[in-house]
Order: C-alpha cells, then sequence, then structure tokens
C-alpha cells in the first residue's frame, strides 16, 4: 500500500507563519518589559543609594520634581520651598540636579534660578548651564541606558533669619516644549567653616571654607 503524504496547503501555511509571528511578537514584548522592569529597578536602587548617601549632616533640603510625558514647557516654573529654623545668620551651598532621557536633544541644558533666600522680599535671578553630554555624544551624569543624572553647583547664599524661602527654576532652551528631561531636583548643604564664630555676626570678616 502507497502512503501518501499530506501537503499543507496554502491556506494552513499563511496560518501557520500568522501564529509563529504572533509567538514571536509574544516573547520579544516578555524581553522588552522585563528589561524594563529590571532598568527601573536599578535606576531606583542608585536613586535611593544617592539619596542616603546625600542624607548627611550638612544637607538640609533635598527634593525632586517630575516633569510631564509631553515636556516642560518654557513658561512652566518648578517651585520648591525651603524652610529655614536657623536663629543665626547662616550660609548655604544650592545645588541644581536634573535627570534626563536618551532622547533629550541638546549636550546641556540652561536653567534660570531665582531665589529669595538672603532676603524674602527681594529675588535674584541666576543662569548656568548643566552639560549633559561631551563632544562625542556620551552622556556624562551618573546611570545607564534611558536615564542620567547630572549636578552643578549654583551659588552659596547667606540667610540673615528664619523663614520659609523659596527657590524657582524655569529651562532656558529655546524650545517651547524641550523633550527629553525626566525631573529637576534642588539641594541645600549648610557651608562648614572653620571659624564658626563668623557665622554669628553678620559684620564678620570673611570665614575660611574647610575643605
Amino acid at each position: 500500500r502507497k502512503v501518501r503524504s499530506v501537503v499543507p496547503n496554502r491556506k494552513d501555511r499563511k496560518e501557520k507563519d500568522l501564529n509563529d509571528r504572533k509567538e514571536t511578537q509574544i516573547r520579544r514584548n516578555r524581553r522588552i518589559i522585563m528589561k524594563s522592569l529590571l532598568r527601573n529597578s536599578l535606576f531606583g536602587l542608585l536613586t535611593a543609594c544617592m539619596a542616603v548617601a546625600c542624607n548627611d549632616e550638612n544637607t538640609m533640603y533635598h527634593s525632586y520634581q517630575s516633569l510631564p510625558d509631553e515636556g516642560w514647557g518654557k513658561s512652566d516654573t518648578l517651585s520648591f520651598q525651603i524652610p529655614v529654623t536657623d536663629s543665626i545668620p547662616t550660609t548655604f551651598r544650592l545645588f541644581a540636579e536634573v535627570r534626563n532621557r536618551t532622547d533629550y536633544p541638546y549636550h546641556d541644558l540652561h536653567l534660570f534660578i531665582s531665589q529669595n533666600m538672603p532676603d524674602s522680599t527681594v529675588w535674584h535671578t541666576d543662569t548656568i548651564a548643566i552639560t549633559l553630554a561631551d563632544s562625542s555624544g556620551r552622556w556624562t551624569g551618573k546611570g545607564w541606558e534611558s536615564i542620567y543624572q547630572s549636578e552643578t553647583f549654583v551659588k552659596s547664599v547667606r540667610t540673615l533669619h528664619p523663614g520659609n524661602y523659596t527657590i524657582k527654576v524655569m529651562h532656558g532652551m529655546k524650545d517651547k516644549s524641550l523633550q527629553g528631561m525626566n525631573d529637576v531636583g534642588i539641594r541645600v548643604e549648610k557651608q562648614r567653616f572653620a571659624n564658626d564664630e563668623c557665622l554669628s555676626n553678620t559684620f564678620a570678616p570673611p570665614c575660611i571654607q574647610t575643605q
């Protein structure tokens, strides 16, 4: 007796190819999801470790604000409320911190930072630039793959009395809606001096800063 081989018709082959493609896509999506979860977990762990490292006796304020996915509007102002409880004149060091994604289109970021810390009735604005990538396009911040964190020193300010002060941040780029920025943060540290007595005297000679 002759055994005839069954050859799949064109319809069966088409359904099989379709099912194979669906299965391949499902496996690919699973890998992407797992990779994203791992990346987010690692970045969260890094952020937590950096927060603990920065939480020393000199850091009196450290906070981030997340930016919308659709972009950071040119007129959108981020406000940070800084409570100062020191009853004697105190010098603080201000730092700006940013987290950018890999779709950020520039090598640097310009920020307008306004604050009223020396005197709550007077505002002072500084323009700063943070380098996010080198000339070859390599991100210079701390991080990997999709998000990188960078920081820069802004200035030292001296408050004369306790109170609630404000730091406002706007971007100074040409874009009406700046893409690729994830978060913006402010860190405030007490500046340590070798001769602490100078902090109690508003008219004291210049203090000697410790290294």
